[in-house]
């Protein structure tokens, strides 16, 4: 159990990190338009959706319950598990 729930966190860390880093390449002007859309990243970093996809298929893939967890906040689960596992 605990091992699944290591690859669960740890797929989510990864989704986390990758949208931090899109974030760093948005520009002034999509930055000033930015909403909520399945587009947002199309520009910034237009393979966010694919590598999002292959990082929830294969945790999904790993442990079945890992959708559940989705919609958490990462950072509040990646620092309770980070506090309580070593991940390294």
């Amino acid at each position: 159990m605990v091992r699944s729930f290591v690859g669960i966190v740890l797929a989510q860390i990864s989704l986390f990190a990758l949208f931090r880093l899109c974030m760093c390449y948005q520009t002034s002007e999509s930055t000033s338009t930015a909403s909520l859309s399945p587009q947002f990243y199309d520009n910034s970093c237009p393979k966010a959706q694919a590598i999002v996809q292959s990082i929830v298929a294969k945790a999904h893939s790993d442990e079945a319950m890992t959708l559940a967890w989705l919609p958490q906040c990462l950072g509040s689960i990646s620092m309770t598990v980070s506090s309580m596992f070593d991940l390294t």
